[in-house]
């Protein structure tokens, strides 16, 4: 994990694994700490991944995120991650619930076109891609009935004029 989240697990005995966590790691996410998860996976533990983003971007890089390593550590050890996060459909019914809104009746934002946009149209939410972030050209592409716009704060402009 991160070592900013430890303090988020630091209540959860690590002296005998049951499970594989993985999500924000960035350098932890080397060979030692995934081939540690492969042989745990090999003995039964179940897999839990907070996403499968490909990608984040910081300083106005692209970087590996968490999704990559997800699919490796299937491939390798031959089952399936339990997703906590998005694109996971539980967690936007799960969401959905919490709010009191009906799929039809909610606005997904964001700038990942995979685990945001089309994930949540899938479920038959509403979608805006935002081309911040993460954004790539030609993402809308992947998407062609989601709106699209250039910022959230136009987004916003544009709800409040079509009102």
């Amino acid at each position: 994990m991160h070592e900013r989240l430890e303090p988020e697990f630091a209540d959860l005995p690590c002296d005998e694994p049951n499970a594989v966590v993985l999500g924000d790691a960035e350098q932890r996410l080397d060979y030692a700490h995934l081939d540690e998860a492969f042989r745990l996976l090999l003995e039964g533990a179940p897999l839990l991944a907070v996403g499968t983003n490909r990608y984040f971007r910081q300083e106005g890089t692209l970087h590996l995120d968490a999704g990559p390593f997800v699919r490796a550590l299937e491939y390798a050890a031959g089952i399936e991650a339990k997703v906590l996060g998005k694109p996971s459909s539980d967690f936007f019914h799960a969401v959905l619930e919490e709010v009191g809104v009906a799929p039809d009746e909610a606005l997904m934002v964001g700038d990942d076109v995979e685990c945001d946009v089309v994930a949540a149209m899938e479920l038959g939410l509403q979608a805006c891609l935002i081309r911040s972030g993460k954004y790539r050209p030609g993402d809308e592409e992947q998407a062609p009935q989601a709106r699209c716009e250039a910022s959230l704060a136009d987004l916003v402009d544009a709800l409040r004029e079509a009102r």
